[in-house]
């Protein structure tokens, strides 16, 4: 989804969870966003996963969820 720098701000609500070295976890209208740096693991051993979590709300529910509708 692309939304423009004078929406983007508005998106956020206040709850947001932060620890140093760590992704934040911020709130948002649509849902929960983590952005950041994941932690430097420098064990070979240590497997580093990425995942993506998805809402089975379609866009539209979301949509309006999001302009109170």
């Amino acid at each position: 989804m692309l939304i423009g720098a004078d929406l983007f701000y508005e998106l956020f609500l206040p709850h947001r969870r932060t620890r140093i070295g760590h992704p934040v976890l911020q709130e948002t209208v649509l849902g929960w966003i983590i952005s950041g740096r994941t932690p430097v693991l420098n064990n070979p051993r240590t497997n580093q996963h990425t995942f993506l979590l998805r809402e089975n709300a379609s866009l539209e529910q979301n949509l309006n969820r999001f302009l109170g509708g």
